[in-house]
């Protein structure tokens, strides 16, 4: 219902006399079409719908690889993968050597389309056109029309799930890092985390979102023939979408989350064996927040930053440990065991430990006093101490930089 409906709104508008698109709810959404166009963005498109069946006929985008499988060598694998997701699929770019000037601008290419698209989905004048016409006051306060149409479907219990599933689970996380933190300053980072979840979105911060914004639902075309219009970006699943979502403070911070968790991952390898991965990230973000901060070009409010890291840093955190992680550390002792020794107390993986310590910078500077003063210290948090890439790295610190 919700993917349907989501899907609908990317249709044209229907030529007099044509009617409606193929819903056999009648529904005939105010098309935000132009998105797409204007970015250059693809998404799946709605071919049929029937609610009464449980009928969803949607179109193929193709054989294209989604960003988590672009960077499988990586790891990252989400759970109960097949041996043959374990590798990346033939059609997605190769990235075991150095990328040559115009494979980096592809991935440049492509975050920039999609900061174009997620700026222009988030942006208030898409959730008037979705919302339709009364439905959001104006900013005095008054309203001409009363009436208030919830004409995009909601699932209440969505929220509760992702709850459960999400962020309960950020508690125990944390505490298996005790090297990392205290059971003190976790239960305080978790109570903040949780307490914004859980908190009413005000209307002036609620646009339409994706809802469940990661590498996996992101598909690149990155042949050299894609055609006139460059690389091919695909955005897809739709299912968690809605109209009272967050922005930079959910669909991008939970997207840069999952690229940051690569990058750390990158820096525990040989360089000379992943320079192409780390150049491709680097390359995505970088588009991606540029185009996003050139066509949102108004100022975050504290809170909304705070809000932002707490969302990203619990990301990371879930996914170092939802996801599973390639750790080639030979010190790691928790993944080299050698033979006849003593079983050894429970230590964390030195890749998960640092997938988590990332994510508590961010963490720890949304609970800071002043979160923006830590700016600094998150931006070289991107690589390893006197790598060179650690003051240019673009991430999502750069959003909330002082003027």
């Amino acid at each position: 219902m919700i993917e349907a409906a989501a899907l609908g709104l990317f249709l044209p508008d229907p030529s007099p006399g044509n009617g409606p698109p193929a819903m056999s709810d009648g529904l005939a959404p105010a098309s935000i079409q132009r998105i797409l166009v204007e970015s250059g963005v693809m998404v799946p498109k709605l071919l049929y719908y029937d609610p009464g069946n449980h009928i969803l006929v949607l179109s193929d985008l193709g054989r294209l690889p989604d960003v988590s499988q672009i960077f499988i060598d990586l790891g990252g694998f989400t759970p109960g993968p097949s041996i043959a997701e374990l590798k990346a699929p033939p059609y997605a770019p190769i990235l075991g050597c150095p990328l040559e000037a115009w494979q980096t601008q592809s991935f440049r290419d492509a975050g920039e389309k999609l900061g174009s698209f997620f700026a222009r989905l988030h942006d208030p004048g898409t959730h008037r056109s979705v919302m339709g016409p009364g439905s959001i006051p104006p900013q005095d306060g008054s309203r001409d029309d009363p009436k208030a149409p919830d004409t995009f479907p909601s699932l209440p219990e969505l929220k509760s799930i992702v709850h459960d599933h999400a962020i309960k689970p950020l508690l125990p996380q944390l505490l298996n890092c005790p090297s990392l933190l205290d059971e003190e300053e976790a239960a305080v980072i978790f109570a903040a985390v949780e307490a914004d979840f859980l908190r009413a979105c005000p209307l002036e911060e609620q646009c339409f979102v994706l809802g469940d914004c990661w590498t996996g639902a992101v598909l690149l075309d990155l042949s050299p023939a894609v055609g006139p219009m460059g690389v091919g970006v695909g955005v897809i699943d739709w299912e968690f979408s809605n109209t009272a979502g967050r922005g930079i403070n959910g669909d991008v911070s939970q997207f840069l989350a999952h690229l940051e968790c690569l990058r750390v991952a990158v820096h525990t390898r040989e360089v000379q064996l992943v320079s192409g991965h780390l150049s491709a990230l680097n390359a995505i973000v970088e588009g991606f927040v540029e185009k996003y901060r050139t066509i949102q070009t108004k100022e975050f409010a504290d809170r909304i930053m705070r809000s932002a890291y707490l969302s990203h840093g619990a990301e990371i955190v879930n996914c170092a440990f939802w996801k599973t992680w390639i750790c080639e550390d030979p010190q790691c002792s928790s993944c080299v065991q050698k033979s006849g020794s003593c079983p050894q107390p429970k230590v964390q993986c030195n890749l998960v430990s640092k997938l988590v310590d990332r994510g508590l910078s961010f963490l720890r500077a949304a609970v800071a006093k002043d979160p923006r003063a830590m700016t600094d210290k998150l931006r070289q948090g991107v690589s390893p101490s006197g790598s060179d890439g650690a003051q240019t790295a673009a991430g999502l610190y750069d959003f909330f930089e002082r003027p």
